[in-house]
């Protein structure tokens, strides 16, 4: 075999793969661009509570990230489980006053920065990637305004969503709920005749969907599903 041939076999060769790297390279850089890996969690407004628009605020931020870090932001800008962690994180104080944990505020940067580690630390053993949809969900130990909390994301696509597990006599009647969104834009039954109240808006190019599952027997939500999807 000529030399100048097997050289010319081989720099077609090494051009292949250089070409070859370069198009992984570019889709690799496209996939990492195209999903933020991180942002910045916004401390929550927490005289305001609960707000749906706030859910459905962070969630259209949630479905930017990549799976793990939208879960993560989700669970962190969750307000009443940070008022949780933050009761969780005081418990001591009462035999502990000098602690600079124990005399911050809600708000302030030594326990808000406290509340965003604890909250890591839970996520931890609870981070579930199954079927294309990652998702954590936390049960609430004590009494609290959620029974429990859930948010997801989906692997690929721009699909989040969380949901609220609510205990009993907590206020979000039926009544309240059609005061305060209006008459649903459908209305589902389940198997025991309990009703799902469903409301849809449009947003930043996302659907954006909130359903309050009621209980028939006491008239109040015991559930919250929140989710947006393009």
């Amino acid at each position: 075999m000529r030399p100048r041939r097997v050289i010319g076999w081989v720099a077609a060769f090494v051009g292949t793969v250089c070409v070859v790297a370069i198009a992984l390279f570019i889709l690799i850089a496209f996939r990492r661009s195209h999903y933020a890996t991180n942002a910045v969690v916004p401390i929550p407004n927490y005289k305001r509570g609960f707000s749906s628009d706030d859910v459905l605020s962070n969630l259209r931020s949630a479905a930017q990230l990549r799976a793990k870090d939208g879960v993560r932001f989700l669970f962190q800008t969750t307000t009443n489980l940070r008022v949780f962690v933050a009761v969780e994180l005081q418990r001591h104080c009462a035999f502990r006053s000098e602690d600079a944990l124990c005399s911050a505020k809600l708000g302030e940067k030594v326990l808000e920065d406290a509340i965003t580690q604890q909250i890591d630390a839970i996520l931890t053993t609870r981070l579930k990637d199954r079927n294309g949809l990652t998702s954590a969900y936390y049960t609430f130990p004590d009494v609290f305004a959620f029974s429990a909390v859930a948010a997801f994301r989906s692997d690929g696509g721009h699909y989040a969503s969380v949901f609220y597990e609510l205990p009993p006599r907590n206020g979000y009647t039926w009544s309240w709920i059609q005061i305060h969104y209006g008459r649903p834009d459908e209305r589902q039954t389940d198997s025991d005749a309990n009703p799902t109240l469903i409301y849809k808006t449009q947003r930043d190019g996302y659907r954006q969907t909130i359903k309050f599952s009621i209980d028939r027997g006491d008239g109040d939500a015991r559930q919250i599903d929140i989710s947006v999807d393009r």
